[in-house]
């Protein structure tokens, strides 16, 4: 292409793209694949989870919804504080949850005994010989 033509294709391309967008949502969303309940809290549901991998593009990891979760603990972690810990009570009984790289956008806007929905993943967490239950957060509605 000749630099002549280029500020008339780069025209021309934001033209197009704008009457094929026109009144379309374009938000991003997030797929849940279930709710999950105080009953599912626990390593057979991490053993089931896993007996269904590998997880990949035509088979992707399970995204759960828990509902009205209270933060007890809320840490920022990390060698340049980009991740995020919680605490969290649900029915009474506390969990873990971890959020990566989102201490940037939830820093200032989660603190402890705020009522949260996360949407996240059932995992292990193996930390100096000891295993526990996690959620591995993929976004928080507040």
């Amino acid at each position: 292409m000749s630099r002549e033509n280029y500020q008339q294709f780069v025209e021309s391309i934001k033209s197009y793209t704008e009457d094929q967008l026109a009144g379309k949502d374009l938000e991003k969303t997030l797929k849940i694949d279930t709710f999950l309940t105080l009953e599912d809290m626990h390593m057979k549901t991490i053993e089931m989870i896993d007996s269904l991998q590998p997880f990949g593009m035509g088979n992707p990891e399970p995204v759960f919804a828990c509902m009205e979760l209270r933060l007890d603990e809320v840490h920022v972690m990390g060698k340049e504080k980009e991740h995020m810990r919680f605490k969290f009570s649900w029915d009474n009984k506390q969990y873990s949850a971890v959020y990566w790289r989102s201490a940037e956008k939830w820093e200032d806007k989660l603190h402890p005994g705020m009522i949260v929905d996360i949407a996240g993943r059932l995992e292990k967490n193996e930390w100096n010989g000891k295993i526990t239950l996690q959620l591995q957060i993929v976004d928080i509605h507040v």
